[in-house]
């Protein structure tokens, strides 16, 4: 595969993981969000509460790029809280 390939490749696979982590996070409210994100800070591991620390410590700019580059982390606590 040359290098072309290669970053085509990498973009399909950024864009798919976008788009499932984008769907699960689309359908939270803001309420949920926070919800998910207590949860993150409390049950979590290290970096699960790290990325909740940073989102309770964001301005709504930074947020938008902590749920556009973690949206699944989020989305699964969310889950993970709606079964319990």
């Amino acid at each position: 595969m040359d290098d072309d390939a290669i970053r085509a490749l990498r973009r399909s696979i950024i864009a798919k993981q976008a788009a499932e982590a984008d769907s699960g996070v689309l359908t939270m409210t803001s309420d949920d969000l926070h919800r998910a994100a207590h949860l993150m800070a409390r049950q979590g591991g290290h970096f699960a509460s790290a990325i909740a620390a940073a989102y309770f410590a964001a301005d709504s700019q930074n947020r938008a790029r902590l749920l556009a580059a973690f949206g699944d982390l989020f989305a699964r606590f969310h889950r993970y809280q709606s079964e319990a």
